[in-house]
């Protein structure tokens, strides 16, 4: 069911923990639901630095999360607000595209770690 890319991501996941301090903390999901993906980002001159998540979920949740922390390093915060489900579905080698909920969850994550971000510059 899983790609041998998601697989290899979720035996070794990178960027597990948090950012002290960050510029941007977004949160998707409920333990409720058996989800959750907590997505913390350092930006420096409109340039994400560093990003760092903490998950509770399956296989595919953990596997995006630590994807899309090694994938928006060095991105403009401009560029990783248009990353897309489907753009994660073809890095991560995914062919069922009824698995985008647990992409959706992280990518709700960086969306409201952004958020965070764009308000503290405002502020």
């Amino acid at each position: 069911m899983f790609s041998q890319r998601v697989l290899s991501i979720f035996d070794k996941p990178k960027n597990v923990g948090i950012i002290k301090c960050a510029d941007g903390v977004g949160e998707a999901g409920n333990v409720e639901t058996g989800q959750l993906v907590k997505l913390y980002i350092r930006v420096k001159d409109e340039i994400i630095t560093e990003a760092k998540f903490k998950a509770y979920g399956g296989i595919l949740t953990i596997a995006c999360a630590s994807y899309l922390t090694t994938l928006i390093k060095d991105m403009t915060v401009d560029r990783a607000k248009m990353i897309t489900c489907d753009d994660l579905l073809k890095d991560l080698e995914i062919q069922d595209n009824k698995l985008c909920n647990d992409i959706d969850l992280c990518l709700d994550a960086l969306i409201s770690a952004l958020s965070e971000y764009y308000r503290k510059q405002l502020s």
